[in-house]
């Protein structure tokens, strides 16, 4: 998907308002990570939704409380997959993202997004 590990949290930058957003939704650092692992990934609107489904949850993870309380979560990446925008949960979102335009869908146009050039720079 892109040049940076998508199953490596410490590559990828957050932006301030999703570890807002994450510690109102009560997400931890495990949490987002196990999202983007087994999460489905879709672009849509010019990002790429991680839309975490009862049927993403691990056959032998099921009874697992911690795990299934996730069901319903969404992480935003940006569009090239490096930046995560915002996590909410919302069963319901997921058709609603699914419906969404696609927009440029040319891996050339994943290149940087504001968010990852904005964190190139600080660098």
């Amino acid at each position: 998907m892109s040049d940076a590990d998508p199953n490596c949290l410490s590559s990828l930058f957050e932006t301030e308002h999703c570890a807002i957003r994450r510690q109102q939704r009560n997400i931890s650092d495990t949490d987002l990570q196990f999202i983007l692992d087994y999460g489905k990934r879709q672009r849509r609107a010019g990002v790429v939704f991680c839309q975490f489904r009862a049927e993403s949850i691990p056959i032998d993870q099921r009874r697992d409380a911690d795990i299934t309380r996730l069901e319903g979560a969404t992480v935003v990446l940006c569009k090239a997959g490096r930046c995560v925008i915002t996590v909410y949960r919302n069963r319901a979102a997921f058709r609603k993202d699914q419906k969404k335009a696609k927009y440029d869908n040319r891996p050339e146009a994943y290149a940087l997004c504001q968010w990852c050039q904005l964190s190139a720079a600080g660098d």
